[in-house]
C-alpha cells in the first residue's frame, strides 16, 4: 500500500500505464566489445543478442524523406542511423539498462569513447529529444542548425511542428 486513499499502489499503477517504469529490466549495466555491436536503426543498437533502444531519443525511421538545401530527397532515417554507426564505430558501448519500451526492448543510456550517445545524437540534430532531460540539447542544435535542422534541410513532418 503507498498511503493514498482507498489503498490505490501508485507503483503499481504507473508500472501498467507506462510500460517503460516496468522492472522487467532492473538497472543493469551492459559492456559489449566494438565486435558485437550493431546499429539496427538512428536510435536502436544490438548489444550482441539483446535490442537495446536509446532512451530519451526519437531518431526518423528508416525511409523517412527528408529534402537537403539543393531540392534532393534523402533518407533521413539512414543518415541518422548513419550518424549512430559513426558514434560506435570500433569502440566498445557500455549501457545502463533500465525497463523496457512497448516492444520490450530494453532501455538504456549508452556510452561509446567516452561519449553518451544518446545525448550526442539529440545534439547533433540527428534525433529528438523524447523527454526533458535532453530538450536543451535539442533547442541548441536547433538554433545552431545542425543534422536535420539544418537550413535549407526540410525535416521529417513531425520535427517541423517543432520548429
Amino acid at each position: 500500500m503507498s498511503g493514498v486513499p482507498g489503498g490505490l499502489d501508485l507503483s503499481r499503477l504507473t508500472a501498467f500505464l507506462h510500460p517503460s517504469a516496468r522492472p522487467e529490466h532492473p538497472d543493469e549495466q551492459r559492456d559489449v566489445p566494438p565486435s558485437e555491436v550493431h546499429v539496427v536503426d538512428g536510435d536502436t543498437l544490438r548489444l550482441g543478442d539483446q535490442v537495446v533502444r536509446l532512451d530519451g531519443v526519437q531518431a526518423p525511421p528508416r525511409g523517412e524523406t527528408c529534402v537537403d538545401a539543393a531540392g534532393r530527397s534523402f533518407d533521413c532515417g539512414a543518415a541518422a542511423a548513419e550518424k549512430l554507426a559513426s558514434l560506435v564505430a570500433h569502440h566498445a558501448v557500455d549501457c545502463q539498462l533500465h525497463g523496457s519500451d512497448a516492444f520490450s526492448r530494453s532501455l538504456g543510456i549508452c556510452r561509446s569513447a567516452e561519449t553518451e550517445v544518446n545525448a550526442q545524437l539529440v545534439a547533433e540534430g540527428w534525433a529528438l529529444a523524447s523527454g526533458e532531460t535532453l530538450l536543451a540539447k535539442e533547442d541548441q542544435a536547433r538554433s545552431r542548425r545542425l543534422g536535420l535542422w539544418a537550413s535549407g534541410v526540410v525535416p521529417p513532418a513531425e520535427w517541423q511542428e517543432r520548429r
